[in-house]
């Protein structure tokens, strides 16, 4: 989130994008499920900054992507950071 509001990249960021990274390789890269698709699909029709601020509101909120079909229970039962 600190990416999102400060462009501060950590520990917590790097979390992230392997998260992201692993979301696309348990849906095979698929376009219509890749994380920006799951994210627009969440947070509605926008454009520019707009997306950006509903991204950030989104995931304050505690919402996260769904878990892909198919994802191991070893990945889909990780604690949350």
């Amino acid at each position: 989130m600190e990416c999102l509001k400060e462009c501060k990249f950590s520990f917590a960021s790097d979390v992230w994008s392997f998260g992201v990274t692993l979301y696309e390789l348990l849906t095979h890269c698929h376009p219509a499920l890749s994380p920006p698709a799951k994210f627009l699909e969440m947070i509605g029709a926008t454009q520019g900054q707009m997306t950006v601020l509903r991204l950030m509101e989104l995931l304050e909120a505690g919402r996260r992507l769904p878990c892909p079909s198919g994802c191991p229970c070893e990945v889909s039962a990780a604690p949350a950071p």
